[in-house]
């Protein structure tokens, strides 16, 4: 309860820090990653957001170079690609309430990731890693219960990453913002009993989610609407 009264200072520390310390911003991921994967696992998620959205902001302002942009199309078919996967798990989600906030922090959320891992991690690592950190990221260590479950979800957040990864390489992070937002939206109106069929269900939504992206990208050149620049 302390650490997240104290968020906003936590917040703003590393910013200050890297200026006056003339650090390059790129040299301490690893730090910041320890730092936001250690306050989601102990239960501060929103402190560990902060950092994450934080850091990765400074680090993608420092590195941009070239940014692409978006098109009228990227805007309306990359939130449908992100929603058309759930068709595939219709037969075993169920239905739940969500509370707004709830759906704020899901948007929000979504974006952090995006900017830190495919905004800036991916043009340190590579497609490849950045998606096995992004797996990486979602294990939860604090609860064996808990850990065997992440763990079984893991190649979903792999092929996950990948994917976004894939749109943010010719879209920017803007583009797999709006996939993953959009994805993560739908994921809140249903919840998931974990077992075989529902793993494998999820796994074959994402291989066809990948397959989706890698066609439209592969398709789709059109005029550009929305730039950073």
């Amino acid at each position: 309860m302390m650490l997240t009264l104290f968020m906003p200072v936590i917040c703003l520390t590393p910013g200050r820090v890297l200026r006056s310390a003339s650090v390059n911003v790129g040299e301490v991921w690893m730090a910041v990653f320890l730092a936001y994967f250690v306050l989601v696992n102990v239960g501060h998620v929103l402190a560990g957001y902060a950092i994450l959205l934080l850091y990765g902001a400074l680090a993608v302002v420092a590195e941009i170079q070239d940014p692409p942009g978006l098109t009228l199309l990227d805007c309306l078919a990359l939130p449908f690609i992100g929603i058309l996967p759930h068709i595939f798990l219709i037969p075993v989600f169920a239905t739940g309430s969500v509370s707004l906030l709830a759906i704020i922090f899901t948007v929000i959320s979504a974006i952090t990731e995006e900017i830190f891992f495919r905004g800036f991690l991916m043009k340190r690592l590579g497609l490849p890693i950045q998606a096995l950190v992004f797996m990486y990221s979602h294990l939860s260590v604090t609860d064996p219960l808990f850990l065997v479950n992440s763990s079984l979800l893991a190649p979903h957040y792999f092929v996950f990453g990948l994917t976004a990864g894939l749109i943010a390489d010719r879209k920017g992070f803007e583009g797999s913002s709006l996939f993953h937002a959009t994805y993560n939206l739908a994921a809140t109106l249903y919840f998931l009993a974990l077992n075989t069929t529902t793993i494998s269900l999820l796994l074959a939504s994402d291989i066809f989610s990948l397959a989706a992206v890698l066609v439209y990208l592969r398709f789709s050149q059109h005029k550009i609407l929305f730039s950073r620049v």
